[in-house]
């Protein structure tokens, strides 16, 4: 399946056969349609605050659901890249490994989820909470010490139009 991003954000599939599937989002990123390209819903889902499922009606098969990011359906739990979330608690299942600053309360609790604010912030590396507005919330690189990278989300605005913000990848 072939992915269509936007500011780190999936917001298209094409599937095997050439079929093409649209993810419409809240303001957190969760996928509440997905429409083809005649606009016909193909599925339609809604959230609790913290991503457990209210609503789910459609075909289910697609993989972007809460936040945008994949639910593993043996588990219950979304992959967040760096780790899994249970929505059922409203907890990570393990440490976060980066730790939130030391003047930040909520930093301290290394299995929350966005600082208790999941109606206007999402984590979309597992690692660092960011808050939505009139900024989206994206995922750039960031260098490490050993050479490598790890992806930190960042606040920046989108302007009009997919430009260079899009890009496709093969999955």
């Amino acid at each position: 399946m072939n992915n269509v991003y936007l500011n780190g954000v999936r917001i298209a599939a094409l599937n095997e056969v050439g079929a093409l599937a649209y993810f419409l989002t809240d303001q957190v990123d969760s996928v509440s349609l997905v429409l083809d390209d005649d606009g016909k819903t193909l599925s339609k889902m809604q959230y609790l605050p913290y991503g457990e499922t209210f609503v789910q009606r459609g075909d289910l098969n697609f993989a972007p659901k809460y936040n945008s990011q994949e639910l593993d359906r043996e588990s219950g739990f979304y992959f967040y890249n760096a780790r899994f979330y249970d929505p059922g608690i409203a907890r990570f299942t393990s440490a976060d490994t980066i730790i939130d600053g030391e003047f930040d309360t909520q930093g301290w609790n290394r299995f929350s989820y966005v600082k208790g604010n999941p109606i206007g912030a999402k984590d979309p590396t597992g690692h660092d909470a960011c808050t939505m507005g009139k900024t989206q919330c994206k995922t750039e690189p960031l260098m490490g010490g050993g050479g490598g990278s790890v992806a930190r989300p960042s606040n920046g605005s989108t302007s009009g139009g997919l430009g260079a913000a899009a890009h496709r990848s093969a999955r």
